[in-house]
């Protein structure tokens, strides 16, 4: 994540998902591990454009926010600390890892998280791009690994709830999220099966450790998905 990236189309998806979940779950504390690293991607072009919103539209709340954000500049992930003193958000706990995150001294990044900021959480893990593939060429600081996502997992207690990043390809969707899940299963939650949901831009994965959390995860996925007609059709 870079400060250049923030308040567009996808953070409002982003925060009104883990609004949602912090509401249906019944968790208090939202921990935001944002991977933040330096600007410097000078052709990012935000999508701000009001009639092109889709996931996320009917929270007017949050629309208004980071719309003001953006009008007044204020391009910076520690923005979203506002967010959580928003009607609807201010009842929930809201912690930022606020270390700039570095490919030399990855592991040590997760590592230094308190274990007390992953329980009774939803936890948002959010790199530039995604969880690395040997496609991309290299491992490097826009991609999260399968291992750093196995240790906050099975750090986490099983009341949260993990929710993970990925930005989608133009094309071969279906197949890049039936990839990552597949990877999600075999490296990470030892079989459970992760849920998704996306926009066909982003897609957000969701995991757990216990099954009535799944069970209500299914159900909010769904509902989410037919409220703002989501699909993952390329």
């Amino acid at each position: 994540m870079k400060h250049q990236y923030f308040g567009d189309h996808r953070d409002l998806f982003m925060f009104d998902l883990v609004l949602e979940v912090l509401s249906k779950t019944g968790l208090r504390q939202l921990t935001y591990i944002p991977m933040l690293t330096r600007d410097n991607d000078s052709e990012y072009v935000l999508r701000t454009e009001e009639d092109q919103v889709v996931a996320g539209r009917d929270n007017t709340v949050l629309r208004e926010y980071l719309h003001t954000c953006l009008s007044d500049g204020k391009r910076s992930i520690y923005e979203t600390e506002g967010i959580f003193r928003l009607p609807g958000f201010n009842r929930f706990t809201f912690t930022l890892h606020r270390l700039r995150f570095q490919d030399q001294s990855r592991m040590q990044y997760f590592l230094s998280i308190p274990e007390e900021d992953l329980v009774d959480a939803v936890i948002l893990l959010d790199p530039d791009e995604g969880m690395w593939s040997s496609r991309v060429g290299g491992e490097g600081e826009k991609y999260l690994r399968f291992d750093e996502i196995r240790h906050i997992y099975e750090t986490m207690d099983p009341a949260s709830v993990l929710i993970l990043f990925e930005h989608l390809p133009d094309k071969g969707r279906y197949e890049s999220v039936s990839r990552v899940m597949q990877r999600l299963k075999e490296w990470v939650t030892h079989g459970r099966p992760p849920l998704s949901i996306s926009d066909r831009r982003e897609t957000f994965f969701l995991l757990t450790r216990d099954n009535s959390r799944q069970g209500e995860l299914e159900r909010l996925v769904r509902d989410y998905e037919t409220r703002y007609g989501l699909s993952l059709e390329d």
